[in-house]
């Protein structure tokens, strides 16, 4: 959804995707990290399905949402705050509040962000993505939709820009994170396994489990994935035109990680499982 995000920029103008290209690292840079720390879901649900402990992982998705809330708060505080130190970066006012706009809408999205990235780690980790991933292809197109709508102002609703793009994911997002949970709590394939039906209440043991894993992933992360981050600041000092131009290409080397991303967290997922048989 992130790229057609971008793509939408492009179509507002130059100026709309330099000052929508520092938002949109600037979160995408945050968001990656708690998706990183969030993996970690995977390979602790796909241990305890390999080894056959099926009550365990409504505690580890129960869990799974306590580290996305506390991932989702201070990410949604650094974003909407971005006006105030963006600017020490050096950067075009014009952009910064173009990249403000944007932030405003797109920041109310991440717990759903995180809370269904929780989800989907889970059903993977139990070899069910399949609907769980439909779900997330079906978000592209309505999530396009949305951005039209909203951004340009169509049937009757105001132009809001870079604005309307961010409300636009946020509210698709929550609608994905919806559907990921009714498909969860109706669908017969996952009943056996009782993921939404754990107390809520916090286990400091499980999340501990997942957290030990999920901490050095998310600084693999700000170390891996900070050098974007840096280059986008860097050409935003040379102009809006620079920066507009450096987005697109960046945007076609992040899809390309994504895709690897996604198939890496099969592979974990398929490890996990095989370490768990080894253990029994």
């Amino acid at each position: 959804m992130i790229t057609v995000d971008t793509l939408t920029m492009g179509a507002l103008g130059g100026q709309a995707l330099a000052g929508g290209a520092l938002g949109y690292t600037t979160f995408r840079f945050l968001t990656a990290i708690g998706f990183r720390t969030i993996s970690a879901v995977n390979t602790i649900a796909a241990i305890a399905f390999g080894a056959k402990q099926n009550n365990r992982l409504g505690t580890i998705v129960t869990q799974g949402f306590y580290l996305a809330l506390f991932l989702a708060l201070p990410v949604m505080l650094i974003l909407g705050t971005a006006s105030f130190w963006m600017g020490f970066l050096g950067q075009e006012s014009a952009n910064v509040q173009l990249s403000q706009a944007y932030l405003h809408g797109i920041l109310w999205g991440i717990p759903a962000l995180f809370f269904y990235d929780v989800v989907r780690n889970v059903v993977t980790a139990v070899n069910r993505p399949g609907v769980v991933t439909a779900i997330a292809g079906g978000s592209i197109f309505l999530n396009a939709g949305a951005n039209y709508v909203l951004a340009f102002g169509k049937f009757g609703l105001p132009a809001l820009g870079l604005a309307g793009i961010g409300y636009a994911t946020t509210i698709v997002v929550w609608v994905q994170l919806f559907a990921a949970l009714l498909y969860v709590g109706l669908s017969t394939a996952l009943k056996e396994f009782k993921i939404l039906q754990a107390s809520a209440k916090f286990d400091p043991v499980t999340f501990g489990e997942i957290f030990e894993i999920g901490w050095t992933n998310g600084v693999y992360c700000l170390s891996g994935a900070g050098y974007q981050v840096v280059l986008v600041y860097l050409f935003g000092c040379f102009g809006s035109v620079p920066l507009a131009a450096f987005q697109i290409a960046n945007q076609v080397c992040l899809l390309i990680r994504d895709m690897v991303w996604g198939l890496a967290q099969a592979i974990i997922a398929r490890v996990g499982q095989r370490l768990s048989l080894i253990h029994i």
